[in-house]
């Protein structure tokens, strides 16, 4: 890959994960994911795994957001594996493990109010 091209392409999944952050702060959490689901594959492209770690991180509460919540933990699983493969402690500790925590808090929380709801 010329220098060019890895430029351009980083500048894409900088984009898409950015356009994502703000259409689901907007709660356009479609479009969002549309968004966000370019930008790990543009990382493995770029052969990148703290970007793609970082998109993985990104995309899991959007899906949850969504109400893809087994989506959601799924992704921080495949973030936490990848920090674990490539030796990436800080991102390790400091973010996938506080976003697979919350993915597992949320499906908790929605697990309970779908059970309180059937009674």
């Amino acid at each position: 890959m010329t220098r060019t091209l890895y430029r351009v392409t980083k500048a894409l999944r900088e984009a898409h994960n950015m356009i994502g952050t703000l259409a689901g702060s907007l709660s356009q959490i479609e479009y969002a994911c549309n968004h966000m689901e370019v930008s790990p594959n543009l990382a493995e492209i770029l052969d990148d795994p703290g970007a793609g770690v970082a998109a993985l991180n990104n995309l899991a509460p959007a899906r949850g957001a969504g109400g893809d919540l087994e989506g959601a933990f799924e992704l921080a699983e495949a973030a936490l594996g990848s920090c674990a493969s490539h030796g990436d402690r800080h991102r390790e500790g400091r973010f996938t493990r506080i976003r697979r925590t919350r993915c597992m808090r949320t499906t908790a929380q929605t697990t309970r109010w779908h059970t309180r709801g059937r009674r």
